[in-house]
């Protein structure tokens, strides 16, 4: 690498390569994001999902006469995160229960991440989930021996007020 040339970790095997990569050298991960490896599936998706945002979005502002009551929305979730080396320790700081969660390691919105789906935080409970649990959208799972985790992330979706809520935060 040229001495002026920007530099980043690799996130699956921690070694310093180009900021412009898109392969590591050492490892080999393909580094760009999900929508980058599969243009044509994500093209297919925006097109299929579409019709359903647009029928949320007009159907949301629609006025009917009828009277349907709706539970309270919070606006945030608290949690806390903790890594051991091997396991997740994560602990609902919330009064409410946080249901069907989408957890999220080294993910974001349009990043590909590691996630477990439709775990249940209850309220003031902790619990200890296991690194290998996590998985990204091709099945594999997530290995601490050789990817750090940098980032984790909390949406709530169950029906009650935490729902569209989130938590994150970032490993040191």
């Amino acid at each position: 690498m040229k001495e002026t040339e920007k530099i980043k970790k690799c996130p699956h095997c921690d070694k310093d390569i180009s900021f412009r990569a898109k392969k590591c050298p050492y490892c080999q991960s393909d580094l760009r994001s999900w929508v980058n490896r599969h243009p044509i599936l994500a093209f297919l998706s925006a097109i299929i999902l579409l019709p359903f945002f647009l029928m949320i979005v007009v159907g949301s502002t629609t006025d009917t006469n009828e009277s349907v009551e709706q539970t309270p929305r919070r606006e945030s979730f608290r949690a806390n995160v903790n890594f051991t080396g091997t396991q997740f320790v994560i602990s609902n700081l919330d009064d409410v229960d946080c249901l069907g969660s989408q957890m999220s390691i080294n993910g974001g919105l349009l990043k590909g991440g590691y996630e477990l789906n439709d775990y249940n935080l209850r309220a003031g409970e902790t619990y200890t989930v296991g690194a290998l649990q996590f998985a990204d959208d091709s099945g594999n799972r997530f290995n601490p021996l050789t990817t750090k985790p940098k980032t984790f992330y909390i949406y709530c979706r169950g029906n009650n007020e935490l729902h569209g809520t989130g938590w994150g935060g970032e490993f040191n």
